[in-house]
């Protein structure tokens, strides 16, 4: 028990140190700077569009019965900021993971013999902690605006924003670990980037064929699974503040939504992993695999 307790705390100690080493080298890079200042500069355009009443898909909700969360959901996201904001934001698991690969860290890392689980588990808690910073931005910009559309100030005007950033984070779980194992298995961060504006398009694209054949009802997972993959789920965190709010027009009903969610994400977590481990063994891997087959082939010869 003891030794289990010594175990659990260097691996508590260790993640601790990866995530803190991920976010500090991230938030003082160059790429971090831009994709923020990218991101906001897209909200305050987009609500300067819906201000100026202008043909825009924001929905400006004054609305007193639904309630302060529910007003800044509304306002700051949805299928029109999803397009753009999305793939700004899913650089960073791109980059976080991939820079590793990319320079010389992965190789001190193989010679530390790290631990593959814990590795991955750092990347995505990184990852998630500094999206979550940009998300929280968006939520109080969104709050900010619905006080100057002429909303009274309420109680939650410190913790409703918060409590929005935590709904809004639980629809990027999935894209998140897709871009990890994504960039796991790309050679350098310019095709992570590349490949996470890829993700929105081509999802869609995909998803929207297979609904014109099969249509918007009863969809099939690989459906539904590619709407959550582009962040098409935007019903889901109104779903989570208010059981009763989500619009039937949107293809993902909450409850599957967050089934596969959960699920996906952590099917695709293990495969990161599994990729990571891989990419971590290549060379014992690759020797075993020409060992083998040189002592098959040297075994066809002698009975030959």
């Amino acid at each position: 028990m003891k030794q289990f307790k010594e175990v659990n705390k260097t691996a508590l100690k260790t993640l601790k140190g990866q995530i803190t080493k991920d976010i500090t080298l991230m938030v003082k890079s160059w790429y971090f700077i831009i994709i923020l200042g990218a991101a906001i500069l897209i909200i305050l355009d987009l609500l300067y569009t819906n201000s100026i009443n202008k043909k825009s898909q924001i929905i400006t909700l004054v609305s007193y019965n639904l309630g302060l969360k529910s007003n800044i959901i509304s306002t700051i996201y949805n299928s029109n900021t999803e397009n753009y904001l999305n793939p700004i934001l899913l650089i960073i698991p791109a980059i976080i993971i991939s820079d590793d690969i990319e320079n010389k860290n992965f190789t001190i890392l193989k010679l530390l013999n790290f631990n593959t689980v814990e590795y991955v588990i750092g990347k995505f808690v990184s990852s998630m902690i500094l999206i979550f910073a940009i998300v929280l931005c968006f939520s109080l910009i969104g709050e900010f605006y619905i006080f100057y559309n002429g909303y009274i100030i309420t109680s939650g005007v410190i913790i409703d924003p918060f409590l929005v950033s935590l709904a809004l984070m639980s629809i990027l779980v999935m894209p998140v670990t897709f871009v990890l194992f994504l960039s796991s298995i790309l050679p350098n961060k310019g095709f992570s980037i590349i490949s996470v504006f890829l993700i929105y398009p081509i999802s869609f694209e995909i998803s929207s064929r297979i609904s014109s054949v099969y249509g918007t009802s009863g969809l099939s997972i690989l459906n539904m699974f590619l709407f959550s993959i582009s962040g098409f789920s935007a019903n889901l965190p109104l779903y989570l503040m208010h059981s009763e709010l989500y619009t039937s027009s949107n293809y993902l009903k909450p409850g599957n939504s967050i089934f596969i969610i959960e699920l996906a994400s952590i099917v695709l977590f293990t495969l990161t992993c599994i990729s990571i481990f891989l990419r971590k063994n290549s060379v014992s891997i690759r020797n075993i695999i020409k060992s083998r087959f040189h002592s098959f082939i040297g075994r066809i010869f002698n009975e030959n």
